[in-house]
């Protein structure tokens, strides 16, 4: 049905003829009160269906009703206009003051029209498991939902031999005046299979009340196509199966249900399926995947990979195990530079999956460790955040141990680079002026290996 919203403001001419007199009427007595829906079941509008409380011109036609399942509407100017024309006490509160004109509709099918006119042919000769095949297009048509019957066969002509047919339908019009259709075609033999009446899932059931029959031409009708009702109860599509079309035998299977478990709620990837998130289901086994999971135990403490929607099928391959992990998490701010303390960190158990890049996990890469920015309390420590403090400067001097079994060597050396405890850093003898790596031991102290010729 088609459904559309007009301004009458276009139609004002339909009123001009009615305003040629003002105040036609007595002064009203009563209050009068706008109808802002209205539903009309016949050609005109009257002034009584759109104001209450009149006293006269109630009947009075001020406007063509709108096409059968369509609406029109009434502006507040033209409603203002006509309650001075025909002296209603009313006025528009605001733009909003409006009436909206409805009238019901209902829809004549090309099936509903050859329906009409096949009881007809067959009274003239025409064979009932026949069908009829019309030349050209039929149309859709909306008639006044009053008409009934909204199609009537006037004159219909059936030729036995050449199986023709010929017709003239009377079809009911919006403006009350009928419509006359004429029909030629022939007419071809059928056979009634069973259809669905709407769309069904694969998982969906057929039953007896998803079942309609419909004639179909017999030379659609190939050898494995279901003309037996009874064949398709009980039974489920294999492939989508459109409605109201003839079914073949291969698009249905017997169904075999089985209960596996499934989500409750969809879940994301950083979700753990625990006990209460799972629940059962039953679903056609034709439709799971190979590695769809049937066991609950082997979803318990995994995440899913990605999104999971609930109560869907889970294959093997959507969960993954998850491990719990502690990360290191500022227990206070923490200043940039400072040392990190035992009483600085908490950790936090996650799972490695909610774990972000870089993010601390040992303890051994916190001890010792100065942080190189500010960390607010809560948040996650990262390697990138922490480096050992620096205890010698670039060009200090520092002395230079040399240590072999029972023997000890020292020597002055200046520091070539800045470094933290028991970290490598270049330095060089000041009598020989040879540079050699050494570990730093304390701000004033580093240590080279028997290797190194720094005492040279």
């Amino acid at each position: 049905m088609v459904r559309f919203i007009t301004t009458i403001a276009a139609t004002i001419a339909l009123f001009s003829a009615a305003a040629t007199g003002a105040n036609l009427g007595p002064e009203p007595t009563e209050v009068v009160h706008l109808n802002t829906n209205v539903t009309v079941t016949r050609p005109g509008v009257r002034l009584g269906d759109l104001f209450t409380g009149l006293t006269s011109y109630q009947d009075r036609v001020v406007a063509q009703s709108p096409r059968p399942g369509q609406r029109l509407v009434l502006a507040p100017d033209v409603l203002a206009n006509l309650a001075r024309t025909y002296s209603v006490e009313w006025k528009p509160g605001d733009q909003f003051d409006r009436a909206v004109v409805f009238r019901p509709g209902q829809t004549v099918s090309p099936t509903d029209i050859l329906a009409s006119l096949k009881g007809d042919l067959i009274l003239k000769g025409m064979p009932e498991r026949f069908g009829l095949k019309p030349v050209g297009v039929l149309p859709t048509m909306v008639v006044p939902a009053e008409a009934m019957p909204p199609v009537v066969v006037r004159e219909s002509y059936f030729d036995s031999a050449t199986k023709a047919f010929n017709a003239v339908l009377e079809i009911a019009g919006s403006d009350g005046n009928p419509q006359f259709l004429q029909l030629r075609g022939s007419a071809i033999p059928t056979v009634s299979v069973p259809v669905l009446k709407a769309e069904l899932t694969r998982t969906g059931v057929i039953t007896q009340d998803a079942i309609e029959m419909m004639d179909v031409p017999e030379e659609q009708i190939k050898g494995d196509f279901v003309t037996d009702a009874a064949f398709l109860i009980g039974k489920t599509p294999k492939v989508y199966v459109q409605p109201h079309r003839p079914i073949r035998q291969t698009d249905v299977a017997r169904l075999s249900l089985v209960d596996v478990p499934v989500l409750r709620s969809d879940m994301r990837r950083d979700g753990v399926i625990g006990e209460a998130a799972i629940m059962w289901t039953t679903l056609n086994a034709a439709d799971l995947p190979a590695d769809a999971v049937v066991d609950k135990e082997y979803l318990l403490g995994k995440s899913p990979r990605s999104f999971v929607p609930a109560g869907v099928a889970i294959r093997r391959g959507d969960v993954l195990s998850v491990r719990q992990v502690s990360m290191a998490v500022a227990a206070r701010d923490i200043p940039n530079g400072t040392v990190v303390a035992k009483s600085d960190i908490n950790w936090v158990s996650v799972t490695d999956n909610q774990l972000e890049y870089g993010v601390i996990t040992d303890a051994n890469l916190l001890s010792g460790r100065a942080v190189t920015r500010p960390i607010r309390a809560g948040q996650p420590l990262r390697a990138i955040d922490v480096v050992r403090p620096k205890v010698v400067a670039r060009g200090s001097l520092v002395t230079i141990i040399y240590q072999v079994g029972g023997m000890k060597l020292t020597v002055q050396g200046k520091a070539m680079e800045d470094g933290g405890v028991s970290e490598a850093i270049r330095v060089t003898n000041i009598k020989s002026q040879n540079t050699v790596e050494a570990t730093v031991i304390d701000s004033n102290t580093v240590k080279i290996g028997a290797q190194q010729s720094a005492m040279q």
